[in-house]
């Protein structure tokens, strides 16, 4: 993730990626896989590059009749007066996310929107579909092969122009 950040604050471009993990029984999300696609616009992230890896991680989560998967559609944003922000079109990406996909659209497969930003921030969204709201993560953490986790910067250092009420 630090080599996406830096590429992208160094070339303008915006990097799109995926993590597939699962939601624990104590409630947290734990990510072990990262997809991470081409880097070709400073305008906006291209997916098709990866879009196969989601069909597949969708694919076996069917086979193998899992549940509380989550699936993250993510992205970088360079450091710029806005980049900090979540856009209105990744905003809408999120929500159409929830309905590409009966096994997402059913709750089998959660989904979450993630920008990394330029300013180092990893901001999670979530997309509640019954409230017809966002509800953001700003506890974000690491956990290393031991179990020990560290805090990672999620709303943090940017300048955001969105509400802290949900």
């Amino acid at each position: 993730m630090a080599k996406i950040h830096s590429f992208t604050n160094q070339t303008g471009k915006e990097v799109p990626f995926f993590l597939f993990g699962e939601e624990r029984n104590d409630g947290t999300v734990l990510f072990d896989n990262i997809v991470i696609g081409n880097a070709i616009s400073t305008q906006q992230a291209s997916f098709s590059s990866i879009t196969p890896k989601l069909e597949k991680f969708i694919n076996y989560v069917e086979k193998n009749k899992l549940s509380k998967q989550i699936v993250c559609h993510g992205h970088t944003h360079p450091k710029s007066q806005y980049g900090d922000n979540f856009s209105l079109e990744d905003m809408a990406a999120y929500i159409i996310m929830q309905e590409i996909h009966p096994s997402m659209k059913n709750g089998t497969i959660q989904t979450v929107g993630c920008i990394f930003n330029g300013s180092g921030d990893l901001n999670f969204v979530l997309y509640d579909e019954y409230n017809k709201g966002f509800y953001k993560f700003p506890n974000v953490k690491i956990e290393y092969n031991n179990g020990e986790r560290d805090s990672l910067p999620a709303y943090t250092k940017g300048n955001y122009n969105i509400s802290n009420s949900r």
